[in-house]
């Protein structure tokens, strides 16, 4: 890992390969209908013209993987998650679909992710493509071919490529942007408060946690699903004590993902989730954002160390969107 990769002129877009996801598909009639029997979030709302977060829940509510929902026909859905936690998605899923007239494979190898990000992305697509989804979470499909707009603090797209195309597709694109590491990717992911699991965090957290609620990635009027019960009575009962926190972290070694975080007075009040090298903002000061799930009442002080009460301190950044105060108070 290395800063360079965060390094790339700010008057070009940003192309990054995203090496690092994995895709499931579900295809059949019965894809929806299975799917929203088993995910957090609504699937009436996914659909060719719009995109969707989403978690798959353990009964007692625990997230074993939290993805996007792509749909680029009626009975085919695909759930973007990074390769890490591809395993137990698949054993968790394939565990329930065989009851449905549907199938769950891996389509990873079918498809060519690639990313879009900063400053012209927008008019990149539009140029490519005619024309470019224009708010956050649409898509569009075009010729086999998934954009889809995602969240962060500068225009950003996701693009699913059939294999066969990939080729052709990133020298369009790349004539008019830049080339990028994945760690852009990753701090774009940060900066923008999309959770990014490892096979650490599995089972380990409520959705809400991961603060999927603020992402549209809940439905709490859909019915039932596996966790929803759980998941459910958090909202309703308020007693939320830890979720997803950026921050940044001043040291000249890399954190990890699972490292623990501490404050003065307590030992291991929050985990990193991941990392990617990153300047203080105003400044040129090398570092890395950090994602992780921390104690509110051990943030509350911004007072955090990486790794030992005597590591780095790790300041904490403001997410882009609001965790509503009731969650913690009802």
């Amino acid at each position: 890992m290395n800063f360079a990769d965060t390094t790339v002129a700010s008057d070009q877009p940003v192309l990054v390969p995203l090496i690092d996801q994995a895709l499931l598909k579900v295809e059949g009639p019965d894809a929806e209908k299975f799917l929203q029997g088993q995910l957090s979030c609504d699937l009436k709302q996914v659909s060719s013209a719009n995109s969707l977060l989403g978690s798959n829940c353990t009964p007692k509510g625990n997230v074993i993987s939290a993805f996007r929902l792509i749909r680029p026909t009626d009975e085919q859905i695909l759930l973007r998650m990074p390769k890490a936690i591809r395993e137990p998605a698949l054993a968790n899923l394939g565990k329930y679909i065989v009851f449905s007239k549907a199938e769950l494979t891996d389509a990873s190898d079918s498809y060519t992710g690639l990313g879009l990000q900063g400053a012209g992305a927008e008019a990149l697509i539009k140029k490519t493509f005619g024309e470019a989804p224009d708010t956050i979470n649409a898509q569009l499909v075009t010729d086999d071919l998934v954009i889809v707009r995602v969240p962060g603090l500068s225009e950003r797209f996701e693009l699913w490529v059939p294999g066969a195309k990939a080729a052709s597709v990133w020298e369009q694109l790349i004539a008019e942007s830049q080339a990028g590491g994945t760690d852009l990717w990753k701090l774009a992911e940060i900066q923008a408060g999309l959770v990014q699991l490892d096979l650490d965090s599995v089972e380990v957290y409520l959705p809400q946690m991961l603060n999927l609620q603020a992402l549209e990635g809940i439905s709490f009027s859909k019915g039932c699903y596996t966790g929803q019960e759980v998941v459910a009575r958090l909202q309703h009962r308020g007693k939320l004590k830890k979720y997803l926190m950026r921050g940044w972290v001043d040291s000249t070694l890399p954190p990890t993902a699972g490292m623990n975080l501490h404050s003065p007075n307590r030992r291991n009040v929050g985990k990193i989730l991941s990392f990617a090298p990153a300047t203080k903002a105003d400044s040129d000061i090398p570092g890395y954002e950090v994602q992780a799930v921390i104690s509110k009442s051990a943030a509350e002080g911004n007072l955090l160390h990486l790794d030992t009460q005597e590591g780095p301190q790790v300041e904490l950044l403001p997410l882009p969107y609001n965790i509503d105060p009731e969650l913690f108070e009802r």
